[in-house]
C-alpha cells in the first residue's frame, strides 16, 4: 500500500508517466471542486460507474502524486491555504458576533430596515 506523503510520491512515480488523456482530463476536473464523481463524469466517464471510477482514480498512485502536486502549487500561487482559510472563518465569526446597533430615522427616531429605507438613508447622508 502507498501512502501519499507528497515528495516521496512525487519522485516515486513521475506525473504524466502512463497517464490517459481520460485520466488528466479527471484530475484537471477534480481540481475544480474536489468531487471525485463529477470529475470523472465530466472526464467522460460514465455517470453508471462514475463514482467507483472516481474512487479508484484517486488511489492510483500516479494520480495521487498529480493532484497533491497541482493542490500544492495552487496553494502556492494564491498563498490560500487551510491555516489562512480558518483564520478568515475566525474573522468572519467575530465580525458577525459583534453587536449590531440599529440605525433610526434622525427625524422620528423610529428604526430603519435595510430593505425599506436603507438607500434614501445613503442619499440624506451624502446630501
Amino acid at each position: 500500500m502507498i501512502v501519499c506523503t507528497g515528495k516521496v510520491l512525487l519522485e516515486a512515480f513521475p506525473l504524466k508517466a502512463n497517464l490517459t488523456p481520460k485520466q488528466q482530463r479527471f484530475i484537471d476536473e477534480y481540481l475544480t471542486d474536489l468531487n471525485a464523481t463529477q470529475a470523472a463524469i465530466r472526464a467522460g466517464y460514465s455517470e453508471k460507474t462514475a463514482g467507483q471510477v472516481g474512487f479508484e482514480n484517486l488511489k492510483k498512485p500516479q494520480i495521487a502524486a498529480a493532484v497533491s502536486k497541482a493542490k500544492r502549487e495552487r496553494s502556492e500561487v494564491t498563498k490560500i491555504d487551510a491555516e489562512w482559510v480558518l483564520k478568515q472563518a475566525v474573522e468572519v465569526h467575530r465580525r458577525a458576533m459583534q453587536e449590531v446597533k440599529p440605525i433610526r430615522n434622525p427625524k422620528t427616531g423610529k428604526q430603519l430596515y435595510d430593505d425599506v429605507a436603507c438607500p434614501r438613508l445613503v442619499v440624506q447622508r451624502l446630501s
